[in-house]
């Protein structure tokens, strides 16, 4: 039991993570770069998700990984909430796409 819902919450996890980091592509184009509610939900949906997978992995789990992938997720959600009611300036959006692509990196290569 413990196995299946730690896939169904790490699932929710990548899914939320690809949406936020999907969206941030399409915003790519765009003159004025916004964040909307979605980004705001996946960046909240992530650090609760990412909570859950840590409480079910406990003990044995990777602080030398979870630490800084929890502080960069943070720092992505509060960006994006900061910036929900204005445009995107272009060092915050390079600032989010390069800390979305370091979380993922981090998640994808590093098993210290």
């Amino acid at each position: 039991m413990k196995t299946t819902a730690l896939n169904g919450v790490l699932l929710v996890h990548f899914g939320a993570f690809l949406r936020y980091f999907a969206t941030l592509l399409v915003r790519y184009r765009e003159k004025t770069k916004r964040t909307n509610r979605l980004m705001l939900g996946c960046g909240v949906a992530l650090l609760i998700t990412g909570g859950l997978l840590v409480w079910l992995r406990y003990p044995a789990v990777n602080y030398y990984k979870v630490i800084p992938k929890t502080a960069i997720l943070v720092a992505i959600s509060a960006l994006t909430a900061a910036n929900r009611t204005r445009a995107l300036s272009t060092r915050t959006y390079r600032s989010l796409i390069a800390l979305t692509v370091l979380a993922a990196c981090i998640a994808a290569f590093w098993v210290a």
